[in-house]
């Protein structure tokens, strides 16, 4: 039996979800990023992720808006 992502909130999975595209990124190339990937790393199904952002552009635009957060902030 495989390992089972814990309950989050969705605002905390959401979260978790963009630190995973982040962390993916360090290791590929951006643009090669799946979201089954995004999903495999969360240890969710591919389901899961779309219920916290229907396509993958709302994920790339989360993640986007973190890192210009994050920027603006240094």
């Amino acid at each position: 039996m495989g390992i089972r992502a814990q309950h989050l909130p969705a605002e905390k999975r959401r979260t978790a979800a963009v630190e995973a595209v982040i962390f993916l990124a360090g290791s590929q190339n951006p643009a090669n990023i799946t979201t089954s990937a995004i999903a495999n790393h969360m240890q969710l199904s591919h389901a899961a992720l779309f219920r916290h952002f229907p396509t993958k552009d709302d994920l790339w635009e989360a993640v986007m808006s973190w890192v210009a957060e994050f920027l603006l902030a240094r």
